[in-house]
């Protein structure tokens, strides 16, 4: 078992999204979970990354790493499985059209026609019954996906019809913050979707003008799972935070937008937000209740069983493969990032601690003792910050187990 420390070894920043680092670009999304730009370029720095390397972020969710490193002029490439945040990333990544392309894709886009598809059950929700913007913006997403042929420009444009859905259909955020629900009214009531469209597109731009240096830069983003990751090449280096064990459905909170892109089939065999969520690392919904593996290392094992025998409710029966799930898949993730990595390569993975009532799991360390029956070299922790706010610190129920615990956030560093 590694004795996990943390470790000076490295000077790293907080990795923490300050108010001043949402803007431009960084500001279209507020995933969560995300890590700061200055976070990125001192580490591409540390690892002294040039154009002659490749970095990974196998969790590129709303896309910072590649923004940084295509800034820097340093080659990456991004995986992401949630569809609306691989659309957004490669909407920021991709800079191969002008402002004239960018109007005239407007302009065609305007004149498209309402579709004559029905609209699936899963999207029409959001919207009051009848609703003709339901059919427009259908008509407005095929046209983007079927007739625009240059490929950054057609992402780009789906992507601003993605972020201004929200403006036109009946949301509301329920007590999980990352859970969308259908809302009441709309929040605008002249349905007016193309000039909501046309103005969060040029905003957009505006945006993406401001961070476009090295054009010819490599940035690939890829739709696919991490899980399954092969790539016909190594890498230099590894950065990324992937989903915490927390309970938080994070595809939950674009529903509107991913069964919009269902609803599209924007991408192949994509399904409406309510099947996929049970595909995502860290779903809430129970699939697999296959034992744990010694491989996932001796303190992964002890956690697991003390949470199978607490005297909770559904300790055994719902949580403990949940969880368990959770580690089995991160297991095939760190795995993939180890075949990826060259010889003497680093990942920095940001990562969260966590409880189960009044039993801590210490993420880090069991990624550590992962990491370790992988093949990795070397673990540490280059930084550690306490969690200010977390449910376990608002939710009485959970109080009552362990009344004042400390949540981590981590920067821990794998070494090949």
């Amino acid at each position: 078992m590694i004795d996990l420390a943390v470790s000076s070894e490295l000077e790293i920043p907080t990795p923490k999204v300050k108010p001043k680092d949402r803007v431009g670009v960084h500001g279209w999304v507020h995933y969560y979970a995300a890590f700061s730009p200055s976070f990125v370029m001192t580490i591409i720095n540390l690892f002294k990354l040039t154009r002659y390397s490749i970095l990974l972020d196998p969790f590129v969710g709303s896309g910072t790493t590649c923004i940084v490193a295509k800034s820097m002029g340093v080659p990456s490439i991004g995986v992401e499985f949630n569809p609306f945040a691989y659309f957004i990333t490669r909407a920021k990544v991709g800079w191969n059209f002008d402002s004239r392309a960018l109007e005239e894709g407007l302009i065609l886009s305007k004149n498209a026609s309402e579709t004559d598809n029905e609209p699936s059950d899963d999207f029409m929700k959001w919207f009051p019954l009848g609703d003709p913007t339901v059919r427009k913006t259908l008509g407005m997403g095929r046209y983007i996906l079927k007739e625009i042929s240059n490929n950054d420009l057609r992402d780009f444009l789906l992507a601003a019809l993605l972020l201004s859905l929200r403006n036109v259909a009946r949301i509301k955020r329920g007590s999980n913050p990352v859970w969308m629900r259908v809302g009441e009214t709309p929040p605008q009531s002249n349905h007016d979707i193309f000039g909501i469209f046309s103005e969060q597109a040029r905003k957009m731009f505006h945006d993406q003008q401001e961070i476009r240096t090295y054009d010819q830069c490599r940035t690939e983003i890829l739709f696919g799972d991490t899980r399954t990751l092969t790539l016909p090449e190594k890498v230099d280096a590894v950065i990324t935070s992937p989903p915490y064990l927390n309970r938080l459905d994070y595809v939950m909170n674009y529903r509107l937008e991913n069964d919009f892109l269902a609803n599209l089939k924007a991408l192949p065999a994509l399904e409406p937000s309510r099947l996929f969520r049970k595909k995502i690392i860290g779903t809430v919904a129970v699939i697999d209740k296959s034992p744990p593996k010694d491989e996932w290392g001796k303190t992964c094992v002890e956690i697991l069983n003390r949470i199978y025998k607490h005297t909770s409710k559904a300790a055994a029966s719902y949580y403990y493969p949940t969880i368990m799930q959770y580690f089995k898949d991160m297991y095939e993730c760190l795995t993939r990032m180890q075949e990826a990595l060259k010889a003497n390569g680093a990942c920095i993975i940001v990562v969260q601690t966590s409880y189960f009532k009044d039993i801590e799991i210490p993420v880090s360390q069991i990624f550590s003792e992962m990491a370790q029956n992988l093949g990795f070299n070397k673990a540490f922790i280059a930084r550690r910050e306490n969690v200010r706010v977390h449910m376990g610190l608002l939710d009485p129920e959970q109080r009552k187990y362990a009344p004042g615990k400390t949540l981590h956030e981590d920067v821990l560093v794998l070494k090949r």
